[in-house]
């Protein structure tokens, strides 16, 4: 998701920034290579994440990075994150029009009071509020929630950073609709 903010905050899509500077268009990059060009975006990148990334996409036996599939990886992230905002589109319409929102519905169906819901309980309170999700949408929203140890527990705070972001592209804020202290300051 970094990579997602750091195109948009800096209006340019990360496969172009990685091609310019691929003068000899090998199509990878050496960690110094590629770690440049990153900061070129993002001079105070955190740069163990970026070793991360970078670890994720090397070629065995090899000390380079081959960035088309770290590229194909975030546009398919792109892809999801677009897809998945019809879903909060129609939990914001939906709020609009209860006196209740979803995240009250969460935080009172979370069993455990630790903030997160399995995909079924999440589901059960999405239906009982009037969203019904299948296929794609169904797993997009595990996708963007299930963070962390990737148990199948899905964040109820991962969805309300995506709903304020959603919040934030439509030129809305999340604290003009909250109507429970819980929702303030997620932003």
């Amino acid at each position: 998701m970094y990579m997602l903010d750091l195109e948009r905050s800096q209006r340019r899509n990360i496969r172009l920034v990685l091609e310019d500077n691929d003068s000899l268009r090998r199509k990878q990059f050496s960690y110094p290579e590629f770690k440049n060009a990153i900061e070129k975006l993002d001079p105070y990148v955190d740069r163990n994440m970026l070793w991360t990334v970078f670890k994720d996409y090397l070629v065995p036996g090899e000390e380079k990075f081959y960035y088309e599939q770290f590229c194909d990886t975030i546009d398919d992230v792109r892809r999801k994150k677009i897809q998945f905002e019809s879903v909060l589109k129609r939990i914001y319409d939906r709020i609009l029009s209860n006196e209740k929102n979803i995240f009250d519905l969460l935080e009172a169906g979370d069993q455990f009071r630790d903030g997160t819901s399995d995909k079924n309980e999440m589901l059960k309170e999405l239906s009982r509020y009037g969203i019904d999700l299948y296929g794609q949408d169904l797993e997009n929203l595990v996708f963007f929630t299930d963070t962390g140890k990737h148990d199948g527990r899905l964040s109820h705070r991962e969805l309300k950073k995506l709903f304020a972001d959603y919040l934030k592209s439509i030129g809305k804020n999340i604290d003009e609709l909250s109507r429970t202290a819980h929702l303030k300051g997620i932003q």
